[in-house]
Parts: C-alpha cells; structure tokens; sequence
C-alpha cells in the first residue's frame, strides 16, 4: 500500500503560515524529514506539515504514522519551494515539525 493512498491535501492559508513563522520564531521548528521524524517518536511534535511534493522516500518515513491515522501531520497543497520561503530560508523545505512548548 503507497503512503500517497492516505494523503489528504489541507489548504494551505495565512494561519498555517502565521503558525509556521511564530514557530520559527519562538524557535520551536525543526526542518526536516528525519528531524521531524526523530521529535516525533519523542513525542515532542505538536504537528508536522509536508509539502505536496516532497520525495517519495521521505514520506516512507512518516508512513507507519499516516496508516495509523495520526493526526498530526498534515499535508500542504504547496511545494517545497515555497515553504522555504515561508521559512524564510534560501533553500527548498519539504517537512516541518512544531515542537510542543515545554
């Protein structure tokens, strides 16, 4: 079964991305698959966001997560470039994860 069969695209709008930047902010944002994926299995992720069309490969990381319904994590209808942006970073961002305030 392919992780893309339970990948459901939110609508990305200026709260996800107010969301994003306060997260970057506080410095409560990971970017990345693995750490993302690394925070998750820690329980410290609040809710992790993934681009449209991120790589096939970095989404088997999240898969056992995405079939057992998990739900925080949320796939973005925009790419990584503009993530990056948003991130205000000079490169390409596929996942994000906002760690949850200690």
């Amino acid at each position: 079964m392919y992780i893309g069969d339970f990948m459901e695209y939110e609508k990305f709008d200026d709260s996800i991305s107010k969301t994003i930047r306060e997260a970057l902010e506080k410095g409560n944002l990971v970017i990345g698959f693995k750490e993302s994926l690394k925070n998750m299995v820690d329980d410290k992720v609040k809710m992790v966001y993934i681009v449209s069309n991120a790589k096939s490969d970095n989404l088997a990381l999240f898969e056992h997560y995405v079939k057992t319904g998990e739900k925080r994590i949320s796939f973005l209808d925009i790419t990584n470039d503009k993530l990056g942006v948003v991130c205000k970073k000079p490169f390409n961002v596929s996942c994000v994860a906002i760690l949850k305030e200690e």
